[in-house]
């Protein structure tokens, strides 16, 4: 197994791999329900922008290749990220009128949550991590997050790495891997468990 940097001939694979593995995600089932098209069909819009966006404009994100194959992948958020620039934006406001009414104020209050529960020291985030259905339980995810705390050292001033997650399931993943449980939020009715791990802070 490698884990390599994003690239663009990895993009569909790393899109093909989150759209997988967010499918029966809690919170994402509940953005996209009622949406205008069905869910893996939105899964692979978000994920779209989410990766080409990384991929476009230079930002980081990790695959993991198996025998030429992505089988995991990770995208992550620098501490002072821009929005995304117009092509991007389009594509997302697109995406964002095929959902419900209800869909769009969650993830509206996602963002706010988010905004007031992040670490405030400058910190990479892990927007989100994925792995094939067949390669579970290999280590995958552990060796993705692995990279993005070396990058997270390699950068001045990055003071650890951050995630969050609606699923109760990963929190035990989460804390063995090394991270701890800062905070769990209320995100209208659904847990939210937000997660920080300083690891070897960049100088």
């Amino acid at each position: 197994m490698l884990i390599e940097p994003l690239s663009k001939s990895t993009e569909e694979g790393a899109i093909r791999v989150l759209a997988t593995s967010f499918h029966e995600y809690p919170f994402l089932s509940r953005v996209f329900a009622d949406a205008e098209l069905p869910r893996h069909e939105m899964l692979h819009e978000l994920f779209g922008v989410s990766v080409g966006f990384r991929v476009a404009c230079g930002q980081p994100g990790f695959v993991a290749i198996e025998q030429g194959v992505v089988i995991g992948a990770a995208t992550v958020v620098l501490p002072e990220a821009e929005g995304f620039p117009p092509e991007f934006e389009q594509r997302w406001k697109a995406m964002e009128a095929k959902m419900s009414a209800n869909g769009r104020n969650l993830f509206e209050a996602y963002d706010q949550v988010q905004d007031e529960t992040r670490p405030k020291e400058p910190h990479l985030y892990v927007a989100a991590i994925g792995v094939s259905a067949d390669a579970q339980g290999r280590g995958v995810g552990k060796s993705l997050l692995s990279r993005v705390h070396e990058l997270s050292a390699s950068l001045p001033g990055v003071r650890g790495v951050a995630l969050d997650t609606h699923d109760e399931a990963n929190v035990p993943k989460y804390l063995k891997l090394g991270f701890e449980l800062i905070a769990e939020r209320d995100l209208l009715g659904m847990p939210n468990w937000y997660f920080w791990n300083q690891g070897s802070a960049g100088e």
